[in-house]
C-alpha cells in the first residue's frame, strides 16, 4: 500500500459505470463529497500561497545557510510542499463526484454509479494525501527546531523570525486539511462494499489492504508541538527580543539617558536661484541618496519624484527657457523640504 499512494503518477482507472439498487449510496457520497469540498475551499485558502512564501524565502536565502546542515529540514519540507501539489485531490473527487447521478426520489429505484476500481482510486488518493500532510508536519517540526537554534543565537534574527512564523502557519494548515482528509476516509471507506465490480481489470493488486481508519488528530494530540515550541522560545521574546550585546562591547555604566532635541539643519533655498547652483544641488543630493537616503535633504521626495523633477529641470534647460526651469525646480524644493 506504502508504493501504491506514495507514487507519483497513478494511472486513474477508467471511469465505468455500472447499475446498482442502492439509491442512498449515491446520496451518501455526494452529501460527504460535498461537505468535503466547502470545507476544503475555506481551509485551503492561504495554504498555496503561504507554500509559495516559504519557497521564495528558502531561495533567496540559500546562500546564507547553504552550509548549516540544518537548513536541510526546510528544504525537505519545500519537497513535500511541491509533492503535495502533484496530488489534486480536488480534481479527482470533482471526477467522480460528477459520475454520480444529480439526484434520486427512491430508495429502491436503479442507477447508474460508478464501479469499484474508481472508488478505490478516490481512497488511495485521500491515503496519499494524509500521509503527505503528515510528512509536512514532520518537517515543519525539524525546520523549526533549527531555526530556533539559530534564533537563541540571534544570527539572522529578522529572517528567522519570518521563517518561524511561516512554517507554523503551514503546520496548521497542514493539520487542518489532514483532518479533512481523515474524516471523507472514514465516513466513505464502510461503503466499498456496495460499490459494483466487473470486469478483468484491477485498480488495487489483491494483496493490497486498505487501512481501516485514519487518525483524527485532535487539538492536543500534534498541537503539542506549540507547547515545545513555546517551552524553547516564548511568544513574548520572539515578538519584543531585542538583539543581545556581547560583553567585551558592554559599557557599565553610561549614567541617565536625556533626550535632546536635534538641531535640523534648513536649507537655504536663494542658492537655488541659477542654473548652476541647482546643478550643484541635483549633483550633491544623487550623491547623497545613493549612500543613505534619510541623511539626505531630498529624504521626503519619493524616486520617482525626484527624477522627474530633474527630467524637467533637463527638458527645460533644452528648450532654452532657463528662467522657467530654474522657477519650476525652486518651488518644487521649497514644496518638499
Amino acid at each position: 500500500m506504502t508504493e501504491l499512494w506514495n507514487e507519483f503518477d497513478l494511472k486513474i482507472p477508467p471511469l465505468i459505470t455500472l447499475p446498482s439498487n442502492n439509491a442512498n449510496l449515491a446520496q451518501k457520497l455526494r452529501t460527504a463529497l460535498n461537505k468535503y469540498e466547502k470545507q476544503h475551499t475555506i481551509k485551503n485558502k492561504d495554504f498555496p500561497e503561504t507554500a509559495a512564501l516559504l519557497s521564495r524565502l528558502m531561495a533567496r536565502r540559500k546562500n546564507s545557510f547553504r552550509h548549516m546542515i540544518g537548513f536541510h529540514s526546510i528544504r525537505k519540507l519545500n519537497s513535500a510542499l511541491s509533492r503535495l501539489l502533484r496530488i489534486d485531490l480536488p480534481r479527482d473527487l470533482e471526477r467522480f463526484s460528477g459520475a454520480l447521478p444529480d439526484m434520486v426520489f427512491e430508495d429502491d429505484i436503479c442507477v447508474e454509479i460508478p464501479n469499484r476500481n474508481s472508488f478505490d482510486y478516490v481512497l488511495v488518493r485521500l491515503v496519499g494525501v494524509y500521509y503527505v500532510h503528515k510528512r509536512i508536519r514532520e518537517c515543519c517540526t525539524d525546520a523549526v527546531d533549527y531555526i530556533t537554534k539559530m534564533m537563541r543565537s540571534n544570527y539572522f534574527f529578522e529572517t528567522n523570525t519570518l521563517f518561524f512564523a511561516t512554517i507554523a502557519k503551514l503546520f496548521n494548515f497542514s493539520f487542518e486539511l489532514s483532518n479533512l482528509c481523515a474524516e471523507l476516509y472514514n465516513q466513505i471507506l464502510p461503503l466499498r462494499q456496495y460499490f459494483p465490480h466487473k470486469g478483468i481489470y484491477e485498480f488495487l493488486p489483491k494483496d493490497t489492504i486498505l487501512p481501516n481508519t485514519l487518525e483524527h488528530l485532535g487539538n492536543n494530540s500534534e498541537n503539542s508541538t506549540y507547547k515545545e515550541l513555546e517551552t524553547q522560545i516564548p511568544l513574548s521574546v520572539v515578538l519584543n527580543a531585542t538583539p543581545t550585546v556581547p560583553k567585551h562591547k558592554q559599557r557599565s555604566d553610561v549614567g541617565t539617558e536625556v533626550d535632546r532635541e536635534k538641531k535640523v539643519k534648513k536649507y537655504n533655498i536663494e542658492q537655488l536661484r541659477t542654473v548652476e547652483g541647482i546643478k550643484q544641488f541635483i549633483a550633491a543630493e544623487n550623491k547623497a541618496r545613493k549612500n543613505s537616503l534619510q541623511t539626505s535633504l531630498t529624504k521626503k521626495i519619493l524616486n520617482h519624484e525626484w527624477a522627474g523633477a530633474q527630467k524637467i529641470f533637463e527638458k527645460k534647460l533644452l528648450a532654452n527657457d532657463n528662467k522657467k526651469a530654474v522657477n519650476i525646480f525652486q518651488k518644487f524644493i521649497s514644496s518638499k523640504i
